[in-house]
């Protein structure tokens, strides 16, 4: 069940592995100059600081009978669909060269903004009907459906698809566009017809509240924010304003080690394999990390990790493991991505940009799990502390021994989905948190994309003033 939970994540990551790896190339191609390319990608932060938020409060507060977040998953599924294609048939759409760069383009901010809409929800539907003690296995399958989708997309790219499936598409883009549908429907789908949400009841204060009455707690929860939910969120400002530059422009730069400015479907396969490298020891990460770690939460607030009396409660089966916290396993990671970092201005040759490049997927492994479980985990606990009569709902169980457990101590029917417990539980919302959590992400990548803009500029002004190839280059 927790595979089924979190697949869709798997069909998200896809779409912008197609994006994020081939959208560049793809935009230079059709001939958009490599300084604008930057501002292209200023649809991503603004659709997270708007999209996310705005999308997770709602759903919070979502009386679909189908539950509160599968009908935005439905909805963004179907927006991101037509975003891909306006991408994929650009050139289709009118001989004149503006108005393919033009719906291109348009098509690009399309699918920022409703793959956002998806992500956010498919994020919260996690925390939602993951019980305390699943959290950080739930995450982890998170973390590991996200380095499944970049293992398929970069492995996907890497083939020459015009060779394999003709019947998909002259070109490797429209081929890959064709796949990233099938596999982003058939993965949401999978999540909202396994996954049974329970619907939301409103409470009395909300059912005559205006409609931006939610919009303004948006504001209030930022001033608001536990803690610990802070903490999380200011390393991730910080985190993002090194990973945004190098997601974007990790296969781009290696092109340019390798003394090509190809960018047809030959150079840009020849960038995959890089990129498959690091999927692929980020999925590793993904599944050792996370068996390195049992949570023995007790009962309350024990367990949180803003104070020394409520650090997380870890066992260990060696005791040299014992300091590899969550926390302390995230700074580690966040250390060894800054040292790479660092690397990469004494890197010249192909081999060594392809070593710095996977290995990297080891921090973003980390990245993927670790601190969605330690926002997950609080969103649970507040939920508790604000209702400490609440019934436990239906839990994803991992063995016949909690069916056991569960049958010894309640009347309710088998564990098989998780019900997510009072339909108008009270404490922190996921979707609101989770969507706040995102603007700390964003904000960094809108910050680097701007100074991008600025970099390239900069670049081309200098090699039209010089014949020589610049450093900066």
């Amino acid at each position: 069940k927790l595979i089924l939970l979190t697949i869709c994540l798997a069909g998200v990551q896809f779409t912008w592995t197609v994006e994020l790896a081939y959208g560049t190339p793809y935009l230079l191609s059709l001939g958009l100059a490599k300084s604008l390319t930057a501002l292209v990608w200023i649809a991503g932060p603004l659709s997270g600081i708007l999209i996310q938020p705005i999308v997770g409060v709602y759903s919070d507060r979502s009386t679909f009978q189908y539950g509160r977040r599968r009908p935005f998953i439905l909805i963004g599924g179907l927006l991101v669909v037509i975003s891909i294609a306006m991408i994929a048939y650009s050139r289709e759409f009118s001989d004149l060269h503006l108005v393919t760069i033009i719906v291109a383009v348009v098509g690009f901010y399309f699918l920022d903004f409703s793959i956002n809409a998806v992500q956010a929800s498919c994020r919260a539907l996690i925390v939602d009907v993951s019980p305390l003690h699943q959290q950080d296995l739930a995450n982890a399958w998170g973390g590991r459906m996200i380095g499944l989708g970049n293992v398929l997309g970069y492995f996907v790219g890497y083939l020459d698809l015009p060779k394999l499936f003709p019947m998909l598409g002259p070109t490797q883009l429209k081929i890959l566009c064709v796949i990233a549908i099938t596999w982003f429907v058939t993965t949401i789908l999978v999540t909202c017809i396994a996954i049974v949400e329970r619907p939301y009841k409103q409470r009395q204060s909300e059912r005559h509240q205006a409609w931006w009455k939610p919009l303004m707690e948006i504001f209030h929860s930022l001033s608001t924010l536990p803690r610990s939910i802070q903490s999380v969120c200011n390393v991730q400002f910080l985190a993002w304003l090194g990973w945004f530059p190098f997601l974007f422009y990790r296969q781009y730069s290696l092109t340019r080690i390798m003394d090509t400015n190809d960018t047809s479907d030959e150079g840009t396969r020849a960038g995959s394999f890089s990129l498959l490298l690091f999927a692929i020891i980020s999925v590793i990460t993904g599944f050792i990390l996370p068996m390195m770690v049992k949570h023995t939460r007790t009962s309350g607030r024990n367990g949180r990790f803003d104070s020394p009396r409520s650090q997380v409660d870890v066992s260990y089966r060696q005791t040299w493991a014992e300091f590899f916290t969550l926390p302390r396993i995230w700074s580690i990671s966040l250390f060894g991505f800054a040292i790479l970092m660092v690397l990469t201005a004494a890197v010249h040759e192909v081999i060594g940009a392809t070593f710095i490049i996977a290995a990297t997927g080891i921090s973003w492994g980390v990245a993927q799990w670790v601190p969605f479980t330690l926002m997950g985990e609080e969103i649970i606990i507040s939920r508790s502390d604000s209702q400490p009569t609440r019934r436990d709902g239906y839990a994803v169980v991992q063995d016949e021994d909690e069916i056991v457990n569960y049958h010894a101590s309640s009347s309710q029917p088998p564990p098989c989905v998780a019900d997510i417990g009072n339909s108008n539980e009270s404490g922190l919302q996921a979707g609101m948190v989770l969507g706040i959590h995102n603007i700390y992400i964003v904000l960094p990548q809108f910050l680097s994309t701007v100074m991008s803009a600025i970099v390239f500029a900069i670049i081309s002004e200098l090699q039209k003033s010089s014949p020589i190839e610049t450093p900066a280059e």
